[in-house]
């Protein structure tokens, strides 16, 4: 083999490397987004393996790939809901005392007390 297609070759397959791993984080993402969603609607307690893989279009298995279970799920939903400030998951999914353990700022805990008032 030429120095040149040696050179191609190895370009060739850092860029599919690359392109692996995004697809990779691009999977995990719409995981993720998908749990959130269900999540804004069930709580985390009502998070299915299958219904949220079935709405990011992606093979049930690939949850326990890259989360490892649904316990690491659950807890990546909520962490991205407080990263995100997203109430509606929070309310959802969480009581006083996991506030509480939490150590919730007084911003999400007032955004939460105004998602509660909403009509």
């Amino acid at each position: 083999m030429t120095v040149m297609k040696r050179r191609s070759t190895e370009l060739a397959y850092q860029q599919s490397k690359v392109a692996i791993a995004e697809n990779a984080r691009d999977k995990r993402e719409l995981l993720l987004e998908s749990a959130l969603i269900s999540a804004a609607e069930y709580g985390v307690q009502g998070l299915v393996r299958d219904k949220i893989a079935l709405q990011a279009g992606i093979a049930s298995s690939l949850i326990y790939k890259y989360y490892g279970d649904m316990t690491a799920l659950r807890e990546t939903v909520i962490k991205t809901a407080f990263d995100r400030g997203n109430i509606a998951v929070l309310y959802k999914s969480l009581t006083i005392e996991d506030f509480k353990k939490r150590n919730t700022n007084q911003t999400l805990a007032k955004q939460l007390c105004e998602y509660l008032m909403k009509p």
